[in-house]
């Protein structure tokens, strides 16, 4: 797909995205930036949104395990919670299939990582 085309260009001037540097548009690389200065906050957040709700929902329960369970999440969701915002907050951006394909790769990696986490 032609990076042109994204629903994003049309917000930058004509000089980030006419022309451009090492197989990307200087927009792509901005978006590219931004993304990677906001996932870490943006996940801590829906790290902390996701163990709220599931704390508050183990607390009605009269079993232990699953307060335990939440408890062991704290690592593995904010990777979890990364791997999903890196992976969505780059789709519009239309990058190179090149990028696209490290970014996915990475991605899975994390989501990889996550489940497997406390099973060492």
């Amino acid at each position: 797909m032609d990076p042109r085309a994204s629903p994003l260009t049309h917000w930058f001037p004509p000089l980030l995205t006419e022309h451009a540097v090492w197989g990307m548009y200087p927009w792509q690389w901005l978006g590219l930036v931004v993304v990677a200065v906001v996932t870490p906050f943006l996940s801590t957040l829906m790290q902390a949104a996701a163990l709220a709700v599931s704390s508050r929902l183990a607390r009605l329960t009269t079993t232990t395990w699953d307060d335990e369970l939440v408890t062991a999440g704290r690592g593995p969701t904010r990777l979890l919670a990364a791997a999903v915002v890196l992976w969505g907050a780059t789709r519009p951006l239309v990058l190179r299939d090149t990028v696209e394909t490290t970014i996915g790769v990475l991605a899975r990696g994390a989501v990889i990582v996550s489940v497997g986490w406390g099973q060492v």
